[in-house]
């Protein structure tokens, strides 16, 4: 039984050479910045097919070739979430907010500021501060999250239950009416509100 071999002209020959060596050069360590891009999104392609070992490894190239990346220390923290290793989640969400905002010439309205990665590592570094019952931090935090992603509806959530706990009704009721201002997340403000009243029934 004959197998049929397709004829390859010069042209065919050097686009797959050219491609083997693309793939070669990517699976290798490529030191500069401009190549930061290309990792993360390799690491990202991998992750979304639960590869891993091999999104960290693009990860890691990521922040060999741009030490400064918050996106590469961004995904290398929601992976890990993913895997629900909270102890290295938080490890790369703090290198997040150690390096700083990506954001640049933003206006002073806080409201115009869109840093996500910033707003996320923030809250998670602040949740683990309120777990040590840290409260000052965790309220600094949470606040620099929503100075860089507004509505941030999970961190005003945790400040009106920080209020809760400093029975600071004015300052925890004004949380509620922040989340229930948007119609997705009118549920989370009821359950703050709930355990608000039920908290502090003279509040009603």
């Amino acid at each position: 039984m004959s197998t049929y071999m397709p004829k390859l002209n010069n042209k065919t020959v050097l686009l797959i050479v050219l491609g083997l060596g693309v793939l070669r050069l990517v699976d290798t360590q490529l030191p500069s910045p401009a190549y930061a891009k290309l990792y993360l999104d390799l690491g990202e392609q991998a992750q979304k097919h639960k590869e891993y070992h091999r999104a960290i490894a693009y990860y890691n190239k990521t922040l060999a070739a741009n030490k400064m990346s918050n996106k590469g220390y961004y995904r290398l923290a929601l992976l890990y979430q993913e895997l629900n290793d909270q102890d290295n989640m938080l490890k790369y969400f703090k290198k997040v907010v150690a390096i700083g905002s990506d954001v640049t010439n933003i206006k002073v309205n806080p409201y115009e500021r869109r840093d996500i990665e910033y707003a996320d590592a923030c809250y998670y570094v602040g949740l683990d501060y309120k777990n040590q019952n840290n409260i000052p931090m965790a309220m600094r935090f949470f606040e620099l999250s929503l100075n860089h992603y507004r509505p941030y509806p999970q961190s005003t959530y945790q400040l009106g239950l920080i209020y809760d706990q400093l029975n600071n009704k004015e300052k925890a009721l004004e949380q509620v009416g922040l989340i229930t201002k948007d119609a997705s997340t009118i549920a989370l403000g009821q359950k703050l509100k709930t355990i608000l009243l039920n908290d502090h029934p003279d509040w009603r």
